[in-house]
């Protein structure tokens, strides 16, 4: 976990008041967590322009959820090359906001949920995959959400 992690959820948290934060932290946590990330190599971006970017883009307004789409649009950027921590953010959050590509593959046009299990498993663990498959809302297939998969 980087430190622009640790402020982005930090960020989060205060918005929503948990483990004794304040809504009121979350701006300046979202700020540290834009600064950290922008400071990381490779990108070293340097301090004017950091402040520059952070006068159009660092202040938090509108509705919790605007102020959490915010927060998460920018731990999104953050979490660029660590493609796999940015999907299951999104999924946990729903942000940013995605929009299904042109190809309708497999899932008719809608993002994946989760991986399936692999055919290993169907074959060597065959009572222990069809329970678990018969606990999902739509059995093995891409578009079943896993437990944490909130929105």
């Amino acid at each position: 976990m980087s430190y622009s992690d640790l402020c982005f959820y930090k960020a989060e948290a205060a918005l929503l008041g948990w483990a004794g934060l304040q809504p009121g932290d979350a701006e300046a946590f979202y700020r540290d967590g834009i600064k950290a990330a922008m400071k990381v190599d490779p990108y070293n971006i340097p301090d004017a322009d950091i402040t520059t970017y952070l006068d159009n883009e660092g202040t938090l307004s509108g509705t919790e959820e605007e102020q959490l789409g915010k927060i998460m649009g920018q731990k999104w950027i953050s979490l660029f090359m660590r493609h796999y921590e940015a999907y299951a953010e999104w999924r946990r959050t729903g942000y940013p906001k995605l929009i299904p590509g042109p190809n309708q593959g497999v899932t008719n046009g809608t993002i994946p949920r989760r991986g399936v299990y692999s055919g290993t498993e169907r074959f060597r663990n065959p009572d222990e995959y069809n329970a678990a498959a018969a606990r999902m809302s739509n059995g093995d297939s891409y578009l079943s959400k896993v437990w944490w998969d909130k929105k």
